[in-house]
């Protein structure tokens, strides 16, 4: 190869590096699991041990040298999510370089031998977006295609193996599944390497020998640590069921369409029968591990993590098939095309920007938002449970990852990962909403007792401020809060076992948390019932402990228990018998309350789906209806309001926003909008008068910037 086209190699390398920079850096975000392995990480580094929570010996993590190497970072002062990005980002670059280097092993007379295969990996959205989602991944990636050009050195050589199988050791350092690709290797070196059946076998055992010098001891260690040879989160997400391969199926096929995987599948496959061991090794260990990640399911994540691996071990062979259709192509069935010595570059670049176009648009891009807001919401949880909750205070969740790294605080995982308990003796179903979110035991979760009990997603939510039964911050009932919470049990199937247990409901309290603008539900342990309880096991209870708990109940809507102590009390003391009156005069109003919201709610979905549709009329008509049961319905006038203005009736929307204060004096937006309406009228003294009045409601409300504006048009008025 001439000086000249060592450098223009090299220079389209460091090019392509640069173009997985930049592809990388528009994902650059850690999904959530990530920061499982983050809280370990902190953990080691701190000195507390390789656990998730201090004190419990959980192997919750799969990746034991990412935890390692994450450590080490921490140790030297580098925050974790932070240094896993870069380390990423390095790893994924490294795996491009080395990628071009084994095609150019493979292909040593080929002309600028490596840039395809390093092409299609810096196109490929799953290479460039788990090169920052803080997973191993990059590590994984890379680490197994060392291993295997480790072993197109070594195989069939006159030396025992040992660089392919201590790199192949670290492969399963990095993930345990490493193995198999170990496996296929010493598989396809005993049957394919020349030489004597002997000789094959010798290396065979030299390689067995090297790997088990180095992985023994580390899977006693293991074994020593955690008390079990598989890690913890085989036992929460394993399971054999026609739907998990179902699945996989559909991994499979997403990482094809909207991954990238596409352009190396095909490459991969005009590469079959290659005539060159070294390429058929690459084959059958990704044939290979596909295969298993279709057998497990994959898991829940966009741009199919699981598949990466089997990406970067198919890109030089997928070079190798490109490479050998073209000379067909160009020899046999269109000679002319030797003519055009850049088409072949022109095509490889539309299949690689074909292939990176799932970066931009698609289901796993979309997933991918969703999850990136998803993440930011919970950082806002765990930042508020951190300055709000107690020190030790235990967290119950189902995203056992963002939350209880930022919070700090001790976490039960409800769905096993990093819970011994769950993970092994927990109920299974097959949950066929959110994948691999199988396992759950509610009994054993309220027996922890913890102190904040976050159902569903955990995540913030944006609510409607005029819903006040959903966004009065502080204790609600259970019905209030139950449109905010129950929507996610169709994904969480243990979360609606715990939502129905009396048990629950006795001693938590829903309650509402704003954060930013945003609104956050979470169910507080409490201890009063607990105490009050056990006053009254112990026989030393009083009437006034099942008065103190019939009033408990009471406010959070368990009607039924608070009747059951209210009945108590007054077998105890007659003079009581007021208690359970109270009670029931209590639950009619309850009664009275949750059929006229539903009526609310009722005709302001009827209203957004009219509106949805364009018809302003219909919508009027949702609108009158609802207040026709409820003529003071703040919401219905406030949204009967907003109609008008739209219809461009604004006295009539001045009337209903007037009739909405009325029915709720403290109600913000119906000042605002009043001072808007007479701002447009020319009525500047009633539009200041009203938005002063909203900014003394809610002092953080829009109307400040109306005031803000109308002194300023106040301040350039000639005078």
């Amino acid at each position: 190869m001439s000086a000249a086209t060592v450098r223009i190699r090299w220079a389209v390398l460091l090019a392509l590096c640069g173009l997985l920079a930049l592809h990388a850096l528009h994902f650059f975000q850690p999904v959530d699991d990530a920061f499982i392995s983050f809280r370990y990480a902190e953990n080691v580094a701190a000195g507390r041990g390789w656990v998730f929570n201090a004190g419990e010996r959980v192997e919750g993590y799969s990746n034991f040298l990412w935890v390692a190497l994450l450590a080490a970072c921490r140790r030297l002062g580098a925050p974790i999510p932070g240094a896993s990005r870069a380390l990423g980002l390095l790893l994924a670059l490294a795996t491009v370089l080395a990628a071009a280097a084994v095609t150019r092993r493979i292909l040593p007379a080929a002309r600028l031998a490596g840039l395809p295969a390093a092409l299609l990996l810096s196109a490929s959205p799953a290479v460039a977006m788990w090169a920052g989602g803080g997973m191993e991944v990059p590590l994984f990636s890379l680490l197994a295609l060392l291993a295997s050009g480790f072993w197109m050195a070594e195989s069939g050589g006159a030396r025992p193996p040992w660089r392919w199988p201590l790199a192949a050791c670290l492969v399963a350092m990095a993930r345990p599944d490493g193995v198999l690709l170990f496996g296929i290797a010493l598989a396809w070196d005993l049957f394919s390497a020349p030489g004597s059946a002997g000789g094959r076998w010798k290396r065979l055992l030299a390689a067995l020998g090297v790997f088990s010098a180095a992985g023994v001891p580390y899977f006693l260690w293991r074994w020593s640590y955690y008390g079990a040879f598989l890690p913890n989160t085989y036992y929460a997400k394993v399971g054999h069921d026609p739907a998990v391969v179902a699945h996989g199926l559909y991994y499979l096929g997403w990482f094809l369409l909207d991954s990238g995987g596409a352009a190396i599948a095909l490459g991969a496959l005009l590469a079959l029968r290659p005539g060159d061991r070294r390429i058929s090794l690459l084959l059958w260990q990704g044939a290979g591990f596909a295969a298993y990640v279709v057998l497990i399911g994959g898991d829940g994540y966009a741009y199919s993590r699981f598949l990466v691996p089997v990406a970067v071990l198919m890109a030089p062979a997928a070079e190798f098939g490109y490479r050998r259709a073209w000379r067909w192509l160009s020899a046999r069935a269109l000679p002319s095309l030797s003519r055009a010595p850049a088409l072949p570059a022109l095509l490889l670049l539309a299949v690689a920007a074909a292939g990176a176009a799932g970066s931009f648009a698609g289901a796993d891009y979309r997933d991918y938002l969703r999850g990136v807001e998803a993440g930011s919401r919970r950082r806002a949880i765990g930042e508020w449970l951190r300055g709000n909750a107690p020190p030790g205070a235990l967290v119950a969740l189902n995203p056992a990852g963002v939350i209880p790294f930022v919070s700090g605080l001790p976490t039960l995982d409800l769905l096993g990962l990093t819970d011994a308990h769950i993970a092994r003796y927990g109920e299974r179903v097959t949950n066929r909403v959110l994948f691999a979110h199988d396992r759950f035991d509610p009994e054993y979760v309220l027996s922890r007792r913890p102190d904040y009990l976050i159902l569903g997603q955990a995540t913030t939510l944006d609510v409607d401020p005029r819903l006040e039964d959903l966004t009065r911050p502080g204790p609600a009932t259970f019905d209030a809060i139950a449109p905010a919470v129950v929507r996610d049990f169709r994904g969480f199937p243990g979360d609606e076992r715990i939502w129905g247990m009396p048990r629950f409901r006795r001693h938590y309290t829903p309650t509402i948390a704003r954060i930013g603008g945003s609104y956050f539900y979470y169910f507080a342990l409490d201890p009063r019932v607990a105490e009050a309880e056990a006053r009254i096991e112990a026989g030393h209870g009083a009437a006034g402990d099942h008065v103190r708990l019939a009033r408990i109940f009471e406010a959070k809507g368990e009607t039924g228990e608070a009747r059951k102590e209210a009945a108590r009390a007054e077998a105890m003391d007659p003079s009581l018998a007021t208690v359970g009156r109270e009670v029931e005069e209590s639950a009619a109003k309850a009664r009275e309350a949750g059929g006229g919201r539903d009526r609310t709610l009722e005709a302001l979905r009827g209203m957004e789906e009219d509106l949805a549709r364009g018809d302003l009329v219909a919508a009027e008509r949702d609108l009158l209806a609802g207040l026709e049961a409820d003529p003071r319905q703040p919401l219905l006038l406030y949204a009967l309001g907003t109609l008008y203005e739209r219809m461009s009736r604004p006295d009539e929307a001045m009337d209903a926003y007037r009739r909405a204060l009325e029915a709720r004096p403290d109600f913000a937006d119906a000042c605002n909008n009043l001072g808007t309406l007479h701002a447009r009228s020319g009525d500047l003294e009633r539009a200041r008068e009203y938005w002063e009045r909203a900014v003394a409601i809610d002092p953080n409300h829009a109307a400040r910037e109306n005031l803000r504006r109308l002194r300023q048009q106040e301040g350039s008025a000639p005078r």
